[in-house]
């Protein structure tokens, strides 16, 4: 359901927007940040859905989990995370998992070409609104 990935060491900020930018195709214009945004990270956790990533990824060592709103509700789990010393990006869970979905969709319209298989991104997204 998760895995933690090793990459270049960065600011959370740049991170952050580098997550942002990958979500913005989606149709999410933003993300949300827990920690320093000078923090460097180098070790980040995703997951599937609300499927993770959880404890056991920062206990294996990552330094930033990616989760989504609804599997990763703030005092349970994004709370507990920045407590035990991750940085959490957050997005919706329809953009977590619409790749994986339109994904399967081209699997089943290649593996049974007599079906008539349509992938629809037809969901309401958010948007954010900044404080002036």
């Amino acid at each position: 359901w998760h895995a933690a990935y090793d990459i270049e060491p960065t600011t959370l900020r740049e991170f952050a927007k580098y997550i942002a930018n990958k979500v913005k195709a989606l149709g999410e214009d933003s993300v949300q940040v827990m920690g320093d945004p000078e923090r460097i990270v180098s070790r980040p956790s995703v997951g599937v859905g609300c499927g993770g990533p959880g404890k056991d990824m920062v206990d294996i060592g990552s330094d930033v989990l990616i989760v989504c709103f609804d599997g990763a509700a703030y005092w349970n789990k994004r709370e507990r995370f920045s407590e035990l010393g991750a940085a959490v990006i957050t997005v919706e869970h329809g953009t977590s998992e619409m790749p994986g979905i339109e994904n399967l969709a081209r699997y089943i319209r290649e593996t049974y070409n007599q079906l008539e298989v349509n992938y629809y991104a037809h969901h309401t997204r958010p948007w954010t609104v900044l404080a002036d």
